[in-house]
């Protein structure tokens, strides 16, 4: 490996003809360097795109640097931090390197940043800026990612793993993630307090823990550009105000904006978390009513906490995945209403009311059986293999008692209607005992009927009853076999109803 200065680094970086060597894509290509030094490139235009491959870095520092097409880093180790504090280009890519210590972003405006199997001892940070697509293709859990900062808009998040993965990502702006492949065990991914849009997760097999809480139902655009007078104003006018900060403040560049406040590298802290706190959406530019989704597809998404998050906003979509292991808190899911894949569906359902059970949480997972109930009745309906008449029953029974144990007056009323029916059609049967729909009969069966009532409702009642009105009819006995059927019924919902409220 031969070894070369940051100095000639720059130079063959503001003057690419002289790279005469190409990568396999094309690119200018500087290969199997030992770079001598810190490389600082601040305030530089890097013309073309150019390849990294093989080389070795010990500091790397990038600031106001602009590139119309892409850096990229193949199989390149960084012995100390690579810090980046503002930059402008296509693309930025690290491919199957490593760093002894951390990689850092506090500004950028990229189409497309990877980590491709990239190592990094201290971490992967970033903490402000505007990027496209990010992708992340992990070796392991080792390397920890963090993403960070109000001011931080990330409009693809793509995870792949083979292996595992520990991201934790707070208070920014993450417009779609999409999860697939593999975790292992020690994996751990935490999306907290993020705006967010669109939930993706597909053909993922997760043995480690995804914790999404509080997320901001919203769509981002960009950031708008706003001049810092007006807030800078606003901050010393406030008790907040921080007076170093301010003298920081009145010595810079009038053509710093509020925005390069926000997201370089000033040390005005303090005026950040007043802008953030009082100011924000002044700088977020939102979309226009957008499609808010959650979708799980041909996963098995293992331990899965969805915490305080309003699914009602969401368009959800869930298909030939393993639920069993979620956690709701704060948060449920209702019924997606689909108009087919019902089989889909009462699993779907069917599994959170597992894990509602497992939470103790009574209210919820009688909801999700109803709901699961309610597509186990249209699967049986449309389905033609089987004699599912017997099932159907079972299942309409308990819907008309109870709508699925669900509802304990209903229950009662159901219960009292159709025996009072029975009671009817029983005292019709009776021998000595005519209809009569005259007022005098309708008197009789109020003043000498109607009381016997309460020893039919009773299931244990004897067959006759009301032997001292009149012997038994042909048709009593059938009549007092079925009101027996029902009221018994009636019963199991009732208490089933009930059981919802308790432990």
């Amino acid at each position: 490996m031969e070894n070369i200065s940051p100095e000639d680094i720059l130079q063959l970086l503001e003057n690419p003809e002289r790279i005469t060597t190409l990568s396999v894509f094309r690119t200018k290509l500087i290969a199997d360097r030992n770079i001598t030094g810190k490389l600082i490139i601040r305030d530089k235009n890097i013309k073309e795109t150019v390849t990294f491959s093989n080389c070795s870095f010990e500091d790397v520092y990038i600031e106001n640097a602009e590139c119309p097409g892409s850096i990229e880093f193949r199989n390149c180790t960084f012995s100390n931090d690579f810090l980046i504090f503002s930059i402008y280009a296509h693309s930025i890519l690290l491919e199957n390197c490593r760093l002894e210590k951390s990689f850092r972003i506090t500004s950028c405006d990229l189409l497309y940043l990877s980590f491709d199997r990239t190592e990094a001892a201290n971490g992967i940070i970033l903490e402000a800026g505007k990027m496209q697509i990010m992708e992340i293709k992990p070796v392991n859990e080792k390397t920890f990612f963090s993403i960070s900062g109000a001011f931080l808009l990330i409009k693809e998040l793509y995870i792949t793993s083979q292996s595992g993965i520990t991201i934790t990502a707070r208070k920014s702006i993450i417009n779609n993630i999409c999860l697939t492949g593999y975790f292992n065990i020690a994996s751990r991914l935490d999306f907290n307090a993020i705006i967010n849009k669109s939930i993706d997760i597909n053909g993922l097999n997760n043995d480690g823990k995804i914790y999404l809480s509080n997320l901001v139902t919203s769509g981002v655009k960009s950031f708008i550009v706003k001049d810092r007078q007006e807030y800078v104003k606003a901050y010393h006018d406030s008790e907040e105000a921080n007076e170093s900060e301010l003298r920081i403040i009145s010595k810079l560049d009038k053509r710093i904006t509020a925005n390069d406040l926000l997201t370089g590298n000033f040390l005005v802290f303090v005026f950040r978390d007043f802008i953030e706190k009082n100011h924000y959406d002044d700088f977020v530019s939102y979309e226009e009513d957008p499609e808010i989704k959650f979708q799980i597809h041909d996963s098995s998404v293992g331990i899965l906490e969805l915490r305080s998050i309003n699914f009602e906003r969401y368009i959800i979509a869930i298909k030939n995945s393993d639920l069993t292991a979620v956690k709701l808190v704060h948060a449920k899911i209702h019924d997606v209403n689909s108009a087919d894949n019902f089989l889909n569906y009462y699993n779907v359902y069917n599994d959170l009311y597992t894990t509602a059970a497992k939470q103790n949480n009574s209210k919820d997972k009688a909801d999700y059986y109803k709901i699961s109930q309610s597509y186990l009745n249209k699967y049986l309906k449309y389905d033609s293999t089987g004699n599912n008449v017997g099932s159907r029953i079972a299942i309409y029974v308990s819907r008309l008692f109870s709508s699925h144990g669900t509802d304990w007056i209903r229950a009662c009323l159901v219960t009292i209607s159709i025996a009072f029916i029975f009671f009817c059609l029983y005292i019709s049967s009776l021998k000595q005992i005519k209809v009569d729909l005259s007022t005098k009969g309708i008197f009789f069966f109020f003043d000498s009927l109607l009381t016997y009532f309460p020893q039919f409702i009773n299931p244990l009642h004897r067959i006759e009853f009301m032997s001292e009105i009149s012997k038994l009819g042909n048709w009593t006995s059938l009549y007092d076999f079925l009101a027996r059927i029902f009221v018994s019924i009636g019963a199991f919902e009732i208490v089933r109803s009930f059981r919802k409220h308790v432990r």
